[in-house]
């Protein structure tokens, strides 16, 4: 007599979705990571802080070049691209012998971004896209942020691309700023003595994750996860 074995699937192995626990770290799940750190209500906040309350609203390369004027300044992660920073993260956690979902790694970054053991440069878009195609250098006098106690404290998870390309931005520090674009020297001063406290937020980290579960779901009703 023919049996009918019904096996019953609890889950569909998508590998990147949010809430499955990762045992690796490919470049898939670290854009996964990267994404839900810029589509995170804690992503716009930090955003937001730092244009209107720190005064990180203009360029810094170009004086006149502000929000007041009805103009777009972009934030700039910097040595330390947002990307490195979920990497070295997630790597963290496997090193560790822990396996991890997409959205407790952009918690632990979303919290490194509070506490601004970050990097940023203020840019007009013109600027910012000038730099990813390699015709604009940053001087390390026009970043701000203390991920440099963010880069020490994880140098055991680092990826080589990462260490070259710090490496790289540290050698700049020996070059005078008169070796840069004239434009440069048009900065604003208003990155001056600036204070960098910790932000305390920790009521707003919980939305990242609810957010997450209800586009699941919502994808989950569309067969899309």
């Amino acid at each position: 007599m023919n049996t009918t074995e019904i096996m019953t699937v609890t889950e569909i192995p998508v590998q990147g979705r949010p809430d499955r626990h990762e045992d690796h770290i490919d470049e898939k799940i670290v854009s996964s990571i990267e994404r839900a750190c810029r589509n995170s209500f804690e992503y716009r906040n930090w955003v937001k802080f730092l244009k209107s309350v720190v005064d990180l609203d203009r360029c810094a390369f170009y004086a006149g070049y502000a929000m007041s004027n009805g103009l777009t300044v972009e934030l700039h992660h910097h040595p330390i691209r947002l990307a490195e920073m979920c990497r070295t993260e997630a790597n963290k956690l496997l090193t560790n012998n822990q396996r991890f979902t997409i959205f407790e790694v952009a918690e632990i970054v979303m919290r490194d971004h509070y506490s601004l053991k970050v990097g940023i440069v203020p840019l007009n878009p013109t600027a910012h896209e000038l730099f990813h195609g390699g015709e604009l250098e940053l001087h390390p006098d026009l970043v701000l942020g203390e991920w440099e106690d963010w880069y020490d404290n994880n140098k055991d998870f680092h990826s080589p691309r990462l260490i070259d390309e710090v490496e790289s931005h540290k050698a700049l520090r020996s070059r005078d700023m008169s070796e840069f674009p004239e434009i440069m020297t048009m900065r604003s001063t208003v990155f001056k003595g600036l204070s960098f406290e910790p932000i305390v937020q920790h009521n707003l980290l919980e939305d990242m994750r609810s957010d997450g579960v209800r586009r699941l779901d919502i994808m989950r009703m569309e067969g899309r996860a």
